[in-house]
């Protein structure tokens, strides 16, 4: 199953120095547009609309809390049983992808450690042989909290999530905490996802 389109897949590359992107702090900009700000506060009449009556949403909630009990009932480190659905990571023979690990913070350490050991608990990752020619960079990325500045291209809303879902055939269920896919890796491919 070839997922790529026909373009190799990079992972771990640093495109945004290679681009010459760069970070200024020092500057400021208006992102203040009214389109959006109409188009936020049109969307925002819709996010808590009921569809039918209240019965009818009272019989929807019940017919869901079951599924929702055996979703949660799936053990973790699962994968999709559906055998097309096992992620093939096609590389030209004889190259390989090594990319010298970051520094991280010593603060960072423990926080970094500890989610490894929260990946490798659950099965998202496995241990990689030491000497590996495959390397993907970890990246230690403080999370987000409300002193930062309004994003004007938030996270989506769930009725455009399932607007943009409408007529698709295939799904996967996407941990947002962690940000993995639960697709499996082809188990003679996966050591291309090193990451020391």
């Amino acid at each position: 199953m070839n997922l790529t389109n026909n373009y190799d897949l990079s992972i771990g590359t640093d495109l945004i120095s290679k681009l010459g992107i760069g970070f200024d702090c020092k500057r400021s900009y208006d992102d203040f547009s009214e389109l959006l700000t109409e188009a936020d506060n049109e969307l925002s009449d819709y996010e808590n609309c009921l569809a039918g009556t209240a019965d009818e949403y009272q019989k929807a909630l019940d017919a869901i809390k079951p599924l929702v009990r055996l979703n949660q009932d799936i053990p973790k480190g699962s994968f999709c049983t559906i055998p097309e659905s096992i992620i093939s990571i096609e590389t030209p023979i004889d190259v390989t992808s090594f990319r010298r690990p970051y520094s991280i913070a010593l603060k960072c350490h423990k926080v970094a450690q500890d989610q490894i050991d929260e990946w490798l608990e659950n099965g998202v990752i496995k241990r990689a042989p030491a000497k590996t020619e495959w390397n993907s960079a970890l990246t230690v990325v403080k999370k987000t909290n409300a002193k930062g500045p309004i994003d004007r291209m938030p996270l989506p809303k769930i009725s455009e999530i399932f607007e943009e879902l409408k007529g698709a055939s295939v799904y996967s269920t996407l941990v947002l905490k962690s940000t993995f896919n639960s697709l499996k890796i082809r188990d003679d491919h996966a050591h291309k996802l090193a990451l020391l």
